[in-house]
């Protein structure tokens, strides 16, 4: 895959085609990815059962088994695959569209992205935005970091409950659908830098959105700017979002050479600072001593000071609000869709 000149943000249009008839970007995705389900389900199971119930030999081999029989079938599930993007400066381009097949044995969900690739080798990335709220292994994993702090009983999508209900020392999980559209607000009033890529929105439901992005390169290829990175944790932090659940090298690349999050499936919200300095903070440090290939515990004090003064102008300019009031009650509402949104944007029903 290559980076590219084609930007996403100025996408008007799109359609997708399997051997010449229309398809939505969620059936793309089921095309690809449903022969992952029992590999999925294998290993939700082994994850929510008791430990050592199973030996690891056992385990090892059903996973290859079932992860080979998706890569037998993941050439002719995916033939015919096509799309037509249209851009706001007039031009059309045609795309062959690629499953990502880079994943881990023991996944536990299905992939959320599949690769739009024109003849030229430029690339875009079509991702699917899901809520996880109701995933039993996310549940697992968050009481495992958060203990008694995690709350999975606070609806995402009733607001009145979050505002009254979520206190000072509590967890919740934000989905990313929700999370990206209250985003893409508050760099729309400009309240924060961006942490996530551009993006423009090709449709949506209750509780998902599909959205093209660009292809973006890697930190780890990269000189890293340690002053910008200080700048993307102490805008996260100064939200309150934590991305202590997933958080991997792989997921931070530049976009327009500014540090952003590139799968924020997984990240929490707390208002308490305590819980963010103590869980999160720390994950960061070990993440940029692997940057740097340094085992020193110590950061320059630099970038503790830019981190503090970006969570405190963050802040600030919140203006006593809080992420958990950005956050949409219907994703389809969602002011920030009016801008976001393609000229052929669906709805799901």
């Amino acid at each position: 895959m290559q980076q590219n000149h084609l930007r996403a943000e100025g996408i008007r249009e799109s359609y997708f085609y399997r051997r010449g008839s229309v398809i939505s970007p969620e059936d793309i995705l089921e095309v690809f990815y449903s022969p992952l389900d029992e590999l999925v389900s294998y290993n939700q199971s082994v994850v929510l059962e008791k430990r050592g119930s199973r030996e690891p030999c056992f385990i090892n081999k059903r996973r290859e088994d079932l992860l080979m029989n998706f890569t037998k079938g993941v050439k002719d599930s995916g033939l015919g695959l096509t799309a037509l993007l249209k851009f706001d400066n007039g031009m059309k381009r045609n795309f062959r569209i690629k499953p990502r097949t880079n994943f881990d044995e023991g996944l536990k969900k299905r992939p959320n992205i599949v690769y739009l690739e024109d003849e030229n080798g430029n690339t875009l990335i079509l991702r699917e935005a899901r809520d996880y709220e109701q995933d039993e292994c996310v549940t697992k994993n968050c009481r495992e970091v958060f203990r008694d702090h995690y709350r999975k009983d606070i609806p995402s999508n009733d607001l009145a409950m979050r505002l009254k209900e979520v206190n000072k020392d509590d967890v919740v999980l934000v989905s990313e659908p929700s999370l990206i559209l209250s985003l893409e607000q508050l760099y729309a009033e400009d309240v924060i830098r961006r942490i996530t890529p551009h993006l423009k929105i090709a449709g949506a439901s209750d509780n998902q959105i599909w959205y093209v992005r660009n292809f973006l390169p890697s930190i780890r290829d990269s000189h890293l700017d340690m002053s910008d990175l200080m700048s993307y944790v102490g805008t996260l932090h100064g939200l309150g979002l934590m991305d202590t659940m997933d958080s991997q090298v792989a997921h931070y690349c530049l976009n327009k050479k500014k540090i952003v999050n590139i799968d924020p499936d997984f990240l929490t919200y707390t208002s308490n600072p305590k819980i963010i300095d103590n869980v999160d903070w720390g994950d960061f440090k070990s993440m940029i001593r692997e940057l740097l290939l340094s085992e020193s515990k110590l950061l320059p004090p630099e970038c503790k000071k830019k981190r503090r003064e970006t969570i405190r102008k963050v802040q600030e300019r919140m203006g006593g609000s809080n992420l958990l009031g950005y956050l949409p009650m219907d994703l389809v509402s969602a002011p920030s869709l009016t801008f976001l949104s393609m000229d052929n944007f669906f709805c799901k029903e």
